[in-house]
């Protein structure tokens, strides 16, 4: 019989792997933008997003 503690390590081992899987889908959406903003043009705009996009690579290093 699976002790208490056992299943909730269970439970936060698959929301880590959701939220991972959750964190590099919006990396990609964000590189796919970043594409788009420089050849269009907008540099500015393409910055930010590679901001955004360096603060969730972090936040996935750290798991």
């Amino acid at each position: 019989m699976r002790s208490r503690r056992s299943e909730n390590r269970n439970q936060l081992n698959l929301f880590d792997g959701a939220q991972q899987t959750s964190i590099q889908k919006e990396i990609v959406v964000l590189d796919r933008e970043m594409a788009s903003a420089v050849e269009q043009g907008e540099y500015e705009r393409a910055k930010v997003l590679a901001e955004k996009q360096e603060k969730l690579l972090g936040a996935l290093m750290k798991g």
